[in-house]
């Protein structure tokens, strides 16, 4: 399908002016509203090419892990923050304890 650009806030290739017109697979929502689809016989005149698919979010953060340097891990997330965080918090609330027991017998 052939679309003419009526808006420039779209992830438009460089060189996207209002009026140009490039041929696309599909509109995606991306630039829903901001094209209008025009006929077979009108020139092209910006090359547009699709990007290519986004990666999962599991596969962009272990790239960037390996990165910089960091240990990978077991694969489930904060676990050895929370466990750290967990050992603190159980510290603090044994001191806590201590210390009212010790304000409770004045």
């Amino acid at each position: 399908m052939k679309v003419r650009i009526t808006h420039l806030k779209a992830p438009w290739p460089s060189g996207a002016v209002v009026g140009s017109v490039l041929e696309m697979e599909a509109v995606t929502p991306a630039f829903t509203g901001k094209c209008v689809e025009v006929g077979e016989d009108v020139e092209v005149t910006l090359e547009y090419q699709a990007p290519p698919p986004l990666l999962p979010v599991g596969a962009v953060l272990a790239d960037a892990i390996e990165a910089a340097g960091l240990p990978a891990g077991d694969g489930s997330g904060l676990s050895d923050v929370e466990a750290q965080a967990a050992a603190e918090r159980s510290a603090l609330e044994a001191q806590a304890a201590k210390g009212t027991k010790g304000k409770a017998k004045q």
